[in-house]
C-alpha cells in the first residue's frame, strides 16, 4: 500500500476510491498502486466499527479492521486501521501519526502499538528530507522513527501492506 504521512491526524485507513483523485493523473498513480484485500488475509478481524473522517481536503467512510500492518520489514500484529468503502479527493490512504489512545482513540494506533510492543523506544519520530543526492545517501522517501538510541527506516510504499 501506498500511504500519505500526515501529522495532523491519527488514522491510518487505507484503500482510497481512486475515481475521485482530484486529477486524472493522480487517479492514473492510485490505480498503479496495490490494494488491501481484506478477504484474502486469513488475520483480519472486522471491528464492525464504521468509520468517517474529514479533512482540508478530502474523506474517508468505511470500515475499521484488524490486521497485521507492516513498517518497513517489521510485523505490527493487532493493527486497528480504516478500510475505506468511499473517498473523496484522496488519491492514497493516510497514516496519521498525531497522538492516538488514550487522546485522540479509543484503540492503539500503529504508532502506540510500535511503541508498546518494543519496535521502537518512544513514540517520537523524524521525517528525512533530505535528498537521494546527498553525501548521506539518505532516500527523501525514508522516514526513521527513533528516539536517541535507535533509528528503524520505514518504507513508505510497505506501510500498510498485510500478510494477504
Amino acid at each position: 500500500m501506498v500511504v500519505t504521512l500526515d501529522t495532523g491526524s491519527n488514522e491510518l485507513w487505507v484503500n482510497p476510491d481512486c475515481s475521485t483523485a482530484l486529477s486524472a493523473a493522480q487517479s492514473t498513480w492510485c490505480l498503479s498502486n496495490p490494494v488491501y484485500n481484506s478477504g484474502a488475509s486469513s488475520t483480519v478481524i472486522d471491528e464492525d466499527v464504521q468509520f468517517d473522517l474529514e479533512y482540508g481536503k478530502g474523506s474517508a467512510q468505511g470500515e475499521y479492521l484488524e490486521d497485521i500492518v507492516w513498517v518497513g520489514g517489521v510485523q505490527v500484529p493487532n493493527s486497528i486501521f480504516g478500510d475505506a468503502s468511499t473517498s473523496t479527493d484522496m488519491a492514497a490512504g493516510i497514516w496519521g501519526v498525531c497522538f492516538g489512545y488514550p487522546l485522540n482513540t479509543v484503540y492503539y494506533t500503529v504508532l502506540d502499538l510500535m511503541y508498546l510492543d518494543g519496535i521502537i523506544n518512544s513514540r517520537a519520530f523524524s521525517l528525512d528530507l533530505m535528498s537521494v543526492d546527498t553525501a548521506e545517501g539518505k532516500s527523501s522517501s525514508q522516514q526513521i522513527f527513533s528516539d536517541p538510541s535507535q533509528n528503524i527506516p520505514v518504507d513508505l510504499g510497505a506501510i500498510a501492506r498485510t500478510t494477504a
